[in-house]
This record gives C-alpha cells, sequence and structure tokens, in this order.
C-alpha cells in the first residue's frame, strides 16, 4: 500500500503541480488577456473620447449650419417678397408707361393739330396784316381825300359866302332904283 500512498502522494504532487502551473498559467494568460482587454479599453475610450469630440464639433457646425440655413430660409422668403413686390411693382409700372405713353402719343398729335393750327392762324394773321396795311394805306388816302374835300369844302364855303353877298348886294342894288352899279 505504501506503492499506493507513494503513488497516490506523487499523483497528488503532479496534480497540485499541474494544478499550480495552470494557475499560474492562467494567471498569465488572463492577466496578458487582462492587459490586451486594458489596452483596448483604453483605446476604445480614447476613440470615445475623439469620437464625442468630433461629435460636438459636428453637432455644433449642424447646430451652425441649421442656424445658417434657418437665417437663408428667412432671407429667401424676404427675397421673394421683395421679388414680388418688385414684380408687382415693375408690372404696375409698365402700365402706367404705356398709359404715359399714349398720353405722350395724345398730347404729340394735339400739339401737331396745336402747331399746325397756330400755322394756319400765322398765315391768316399775315394775310390779315396784308390787308390792315392795305386798309391803312386807303385810309390813309381816304384820309387824305376827306382833308382835300373838307378844304375844298371849306374853300366852296367862302366861295359861295362871298357870292351870297355878292347876290345879296346886286339883288339889293337892283332893287335900288338909283342906287349905283358896279358898287358891289
Amino acid at each position: 500500500m505504501a506503492y499506493i500512498t507513494r503513488n497516490a502522494n506523487i499523483v497528488l504532487l503532479f496534480l497540485i503541480l499541474i494544478s499550480a502551473t495552470a494557475l499560474v498559467a492562467a494567471t498569465v494568460f488572463f492577466q496578458e488577456n487582462f492587459d490586451r482587454v486594458n489596452k483596448a479599453y483604453e483605446s476604445a475610450k480614447t476613440n470615445l473620447a475623439e469620437i464625442n469630440k468630433d461629435l460636438g464639433a459636428k453637432q455644433q457646425a449642424l447646430e451652425t449650419i441649421k442656424s445658417e440655413l434657418t437665417l437663408k430660409s428667412a432671407r429667401e422668403e424676404e427675397f421673394t417678397q421683395q421679388f414680388t413686390s418688385v414684380r408687382d411693382e415693375r408690372t404696375q409700372l409698365e402700365g402706367e408707361n404705356k398709359q404715359l405713353e399714349q398720353v405722350k402719343d395724345s398730347l404729340e398729335n394735339e400739339l401737331d393739330e396745336t402747331q399746325s393750327t397756330l400755322q394756319s392762324t400765322k398765315n391768316s394773321l399775315e394775310a390779315t396784316k396784308g390787308e390792315n396795311e392795305i386798309l391803312k394805306k386807303d385810309l390813309a388816302t381816304e384820309m387824305a381825300n376827306v382833308v382835300k374835300l373838307k378844304k375844298d369844302k371849306d374853300d366852296l364855303t367862302v366861295t359861295l359866302a362871298s357870292r351870297n353877298s355878292k347876290i345879296s348886294c346886286l339883288e339889293t342894288e337892283k332893287a335900288k332904283p338909283d342906287a349905283e352899279e358896279g358898287s358891289c
């Protein structure tokens, strides 16, 4: 039995040695795995920190882009309103321009008619001035004739008065038989 006890002790020793070796190997294996997992964890933690940092930057950029997009949308809406306003104003101004062109054409036609009327009036005035000059000359001639006729009338009146007085004197002489002849 001593052989079995000795064999059993050897087997036990061998099992203890195997267990100790397995424990040391497992410890070393787990230590290596722990170091590898720890490095992987640290690497993942570093990557996660960088990703968080990038995510924060991207979120900040996204917020900036979002605010710019909101601002651009507001500006686009404002520009759309301004464009609509300008387009409406342009349409209104084009309508007013057409009306003003029609008024201009009407006024130009009226101006042409007025100029034509003015020209005919000027021509008529010139003709009237010519007639007026002729009438002035005729009037001056007639006034000279009137003056001449007045002078002739005055002369005839004087002659008539002188002859009437001579006739009166002759009649008086004739009525007086004893008057002297030739005294008149």
